[in-house]
């Protein structure tokens, strides 16, 4: 899989005016510095909401924007300290459709001891909720089948229905 799963803690979180609130354009920077090189392809640039109420186990969804396109990656942000620091975790994962053909060939080789040839459709990131599914097929010597991958959960981790 492309995505690689964090829970990250100590950053710093710039204080708006409001001592009530975060302020918004810098915690937007430095999760996406934080994120940065954890998720592939690159972070464009990250956004969280307007207003951040500031406390400790108060949660809020930013958003990663993908370069070239590719995409938005939804992050779950937790307050620790007071609003000093910062807890990512993802609610999207990235996926490759093509690394999923890989692990999906390599644990049919293994189950079946013969060999496969897999398509999970064309290679590249794509964003994808956990509980989403997409088509394969994976053909041997006598026969072609259809299987159904679904998102397990943020970190990319996919199940296979060979049906």
């Amino acid at each position: 899989m492309v995505l690689v799963v964090w829970a990250l803690v100590g950053v710093a979180s710039g204080c708006a005016n409001d001592a009530d609130t975060l302020d918004t354009a810098s915690t937007a920077t430095q999760v996406q510095q934080v994120i940065g090189g954890r998720i592939d392809p690159d972070v464009d640039h990250v956004s969280c909401p307007k207003e951040i109420p500031r406390g400790d186990g108060k949660s809020f969804t930013c958003t990663a924007v993908l370069a070239k396109g590719l995409g938005r990656v939804r992050l779950r942000v937790t307050e620790a300290n007071d609003g000093e620091a910062l807890k990512i975790g993802l609610l999207d994962a990235v996926i490759d459709r093509a690394d999923a053909a890989q692990h999906l060939h390599r644990s049919l080789v293994e189950t079946y001891h013969r060999g496969f040839t897999v398509n999970c459709g064309a290679a590249g990131p794509v964003v994808m909720a956990p509980g989403t599914t997409f088509p394969c097929t994976a053909k041997d010597a006598t026969s072609t089948r259809k299987v159904v991958a679904t998102v397990a959960d943020p970190t990319g981790t996919l199940r296979f229905d060979v049906g």
